[in-house]
């Protein structure tokens, strides 16, 4: 298959394009900055996505069967991803999150709205509130950011055959969020005893390893009965945050504590949130269809662990 990757080279990005590659697929990457990964075997383009004549450039030259968007942040990106084919019915893969649930809403104190019901299934209430990052998050793209905003566009648009996937938390190699590096670099260094706040050493929110993520994708990207249908991508059975430091600790060998603190504001990759509303989302839907996950528990952490070592060793 003829494959265009939208961000090809980023977090889940490369761990996508890998697989694909390695599954026979004909590759074209599109991103902004120059990169050494893959440059020997896959055709890139250098442009930035908000450019129409970037994009009908990379379009013209390739002509792809499909789209792996990994990186729609923004509706407009959608916009110009419309205009760049321009008239040709193309199948598109589009990467969302689970933060387009009302739950979401609930956790980041968004609203009042009362604590939603889980799991989260692909029909369950999306959030009223848009732009959840606005004023939360210093990056480029926070204050316009809404993925529920991003899937209307995808799928409102005539010449897409769309299919969304819904992420939990991604982690692993690679992971910009660093989810666990605080964690693994207080065990690295022998701390005697790691701080969780008592009220979010209960709470669970659905993640899933960046190999096994890239591996759904692979899947959904080689089966056309999929088009027009939204799917999560979640780990079946999430931790609590004092679960997940558990299970550090163990592949660390770490036997030091962990004590559990009152704390009048709880925060998670610098966001405050409300621990009140677990965040679990329900991925059987997908799995229905057949998908399992390739890479284990023990391993993709094992991973995750090994990169964050080595993140503190440069």
């Amino acid at each position: 298959m003829n494959i265009f990757i939208i961000g090809g080279t980023g977090f889940l990005g490369r761990h996508v394009t890998r697989l694909l590659n390695e599954q026979g697929h004909r590759l074209t990457l599109f991103h902004r900055h120059p990169s050494d990964l893959f440059a020997a075997t896959i055709t890139q383009f250098h442009g930035h996505r908000e450019s129409l004549d970037d994009l009908k450039r990379a379009f013209d030259a390739t002509q792809p069967d499909l789209i792996v968007d990994t990186c729609a942040m923004l509706e407009r990106y959608i916009s110009v991803l419309d205009q760049a084919v321009h008239g040709t019915k193309t199948r598109l893969v589009l990467l969302s999150s689970i933060d387009v649930y009302k739950a979401y809403e609930v956790i980041a104190k968004l609203s009042d709205t009362t604590i939603q019901p889980l799991p989260l299934t692909e029909t369950s209430s999306l959030r009223d509130m848009f732009f959840p990052y606005r004023g939360k998050l210093e990056t480029d793209y926070a204050h316009d950011y809404d993925k529920i905003l991003v899937e209307k566009a995808a799928f409102s648009s005539e010449h897409f055959e769309t299919t969304v996937v819904r992420l939990g938390m991604v982690y692993g190699e690679h992971d910009p969020n660093r989810r666990f590096g605080e964690t693994v670099r207080k065990m690295k260094e022998n701390a005697a005893s790691i701080f969780l706040p008592k009220s979010l050493a209960g709470w669970r929110g659905s993640k899933i390893y960046v190999g096994n993520a890239a591996h759904g994708i692979a899947m959904i990207s080689e089966r056309k009965d999929m088009i027009g249908e939204t799917f999560n991508l979640a780990e079946e059975h999430p931790l609590t945050e004092k679960e997940w430091t558990e299970a550090i600790a163990r592949l660390m060998e770490w036997h030091g504590t962990i004590r559990l603190e009152e704390s009048d504001s709880i925060s998670m990759n610098t966001l405050s949130i409300n621990p009140m509303q677990d965040f679990i989302a329900d991925s059987s839907k997908f799995r229905s269809l057949g998908y399992r996950e390739p890479i284990s528990f023990e391993e993709g952490l094992r991973r995750t662990i090994e990169w964050e070592s080595k993140q503190m060793s440069n």
